[in-house]
């Protein structure tokens, strides 16, 4: 991205927790989790002091926006597949414009300046890649797109499309850009209150402009049924508007499927910037006003808010952009003061019992932020099991409900006292083999 990416193979990571009396006692949310130092050299979290480093001075955070991760089939060695997860990561330095990507594990490289002519942008926002090399940008300060292709660690100017230079399509602002499986363009003209669909020779395929439909749309993601990395096949696109006010879900041919204004997703101040759509079709959608990512499910309901204003651990400064490499759940991400780094990880939330006292028999509920293994056990309060509940089983994201005997795993009446629901949870991604979270909740018997 903005800084050295080495993506090596996936070493071990393990985040495992002192069980708490509840989630609330210590803030370390797992929803996103940071890899190790050895997988990223302690390059998770980058500031202006790493980009001046690496860029010899030369450049500084100002205004970051679109973000796009892809892994460069020319980068690809089908015979080592200890370098499936090294991608190359594509960040959009708007306020310099010019575009920032590794060129290697070792080197970063850039692309642009200031201008209009070959070579050059202006404020430019949203970016695209895809494995081939060819790579997006939607330039909003010269009102076009400019295809890029990606040859050994270099960019170079296509052809242009829309703007002075441009021969189909006249844009106003365009602000993001998605790609999908077919190579078909999705671009967001702001100005025109539009998405227009490009093909991949440049060809304006369909105009999504039906009246009232967008008011000033910017993000926009994809997922189609050639989309390879994807749990089942589904064609949709997500688009934010309204000033980051509000999130839609388009058929790709342009019908409403679902609108959500930021007030009935219960976050009357957010301004939604980037989108990304992860491998079970969940929506990752950066919240520059409140500091967070807002992790949404695929009908547009809120699921988890992650992070928190700040500059540590799990902690945005006004994040903006965002990309998900389906395929391993690596999460990039670009905020005002820099950038950062996280794999997939899974949380539990909202752990309650019905009723609070158990008496004959209860109900245990708690919702997982992402598709999760759980095993759940109820242990004395000086921790041995005395009830195994779950072992080991793979729960959709979401909101969940057991119930429990009050018995023990010999069939006996537990006495009345107070216990411990003791819960281990790996996400399904490939931090499953380097991340566990445990936690711990008190319950008490009538």
């Amino acid at each position: 991205m903005f800084y050295r990416l080495i993506l090596l193979i996936i070493p071990a990571i393990l985040l495992t927790l002192s069980p708490p009396a509840s989630l609330a006692d210590r803030y370390n949310p797992s929803t996103l989790v940071y890899p190790t130092f050895k997988h990223d050299l302690g390059m998770h979290h980058v500031t202006n002091t790493h980009l001046r480093i690496f860029t010899g001075g030369k450049y500084k955070f100002v205004a970051p926006k679109g973000v796009a991760a892809v892994k460069m089939t020319e980068h690809d060695n089908p015979d080592k597949k200890g370098d499936d997860d090294e991608l190359t990561v594509f960040g959009v330095n708007s306020g310099e414009h010019v575009i920032i990507f590794n060129r290697s594990m070792y080197a970063l490289n850039t692309y642009g300046g200031k201008g209009s002519g070959e070579s050059r942008l202006l404020f430019p926002r949203g970016i695209a890649a895809d494995p081939a090399g060819n790579v997006y940008v939607a330039d909003t300060g010269n009102n076009r797109v400019v295809h890029l292709l990606y040859r050994e660690g270099n960019l170079r100017q296509y052809r242009i499309l829309g703007g002075p230079d441009g021969k189909r399509v006249d844009f106003d602002s365009p602000r993001g850009v998605a790609l999908a499986s077919n190579g078909d363009l999705y671009v967001t003209d702001y100005g025109n209150n539009r998405i227009v669909v490009l093909t991949r020779g440049g060809r304006v395929k369909r105009i999504i402009d039906k009246p009232g439909l967008l008011q000033g749309p910017s993000a926009i993601a994809v997922m189609d049924k050639g989309e390879k990395w994807s749990y089942r096949p589904m064609d949709f696109l997500i688009v934010t508007d309204r000033n980051g006010h509000r999130v839609q879900k388009l058929s790709l041919e342009g019908r409403l499927i679902q609108s959500m204004p930021r007030e009935e997703l219960g976050l009357p101040t957010s301004r939604f910037r980037g989108i990304a759509i992860d491998y079970y079709h969940q929506i990752y959608v950066t919240d520059e006003a409140n500091h967070q990512i807002q992790k949404l499910n695929s009908r547009l309901r809120l699921m988890t808010s992650f992070g928190r204003h700040g500059s540590g651990d799990a902690e945005f400064e006004s994040p903006f952009g965002i990309a998900i490499w389906r395929r391993f759940g690596q999460v990039f991400l670009s905020e005002r003061t820099g950038a950062q780094y996280y794999w997939i990880g899974a949380d539990l939330e909202r752990f309650r019992t019905t009723p609070q006292m158990i008496i004959d028999e209860g109900t245990l509920a708690f919702e997982t932020t992402e598709r999760a293994r759980l095993t759940i056990t109820i242990r004395e309060w000086g921790g041995e099991t005395i009830r195994t509940l779950v072992d080991d089983r793979v729960f959709p994201a979401g909101d969940h409900r057991l119930r429990w005997d009050r018995k023990d795993d010999d069939g006996e009446r537990v006495a009345t006292g107070r216990y411990k629901v003791h819960v281990t949870i790996e996400a399904t991604y490939s931090s499953r083999e380097y991340f566990q979270k445990e936690v711990a909740f008190p319950i008490t018997l009538g």
